[in-house]
């Protein structure tokens, strides 16, 4: 992958979601989505130990900008019967 490509991510059905670049690799989140109507679904930052909720993003959001690395990287919490993911944009 180069500066400039489309990253994109889908969980399976169900099922909690982590995507982590590679080191030295920056990603630019532009959508996130997987709808849900319950607090279930959350959009999280992590560093592998700790995980703070990106607030507000409790259902699909789209034009956002959070940038994602190797040492702070997306995951996102399983919806019963139904998939998520993100699409973004590598920056570095």
């Amino acid at each position: 992958m180069a500066v400039g490509d489309v990253i994109n991510g889908i969980s399976a059905v169900g099922t909690n979601f982590t995507y982590q670049p590679a080191a030295g690799v920056e990603v630019m989140v532009t959508s996130l989505f997987g709808t849900d109507e319950t607090t279930a679904n959350k959009f999280r930052l992590t560093d592998g130990t700790l995980k703070a909720a990106l607030p507000n993003f409790e259902t699909s959001v789209s034009n956002v900008k959070i940038m994602i690395n190797n040492t702070n990287y997306l995951t996102i919490n399983l919806i019963t019967n139904k998939v998520t993911g993100f699409t973004g944009i590598q920056i570095k």
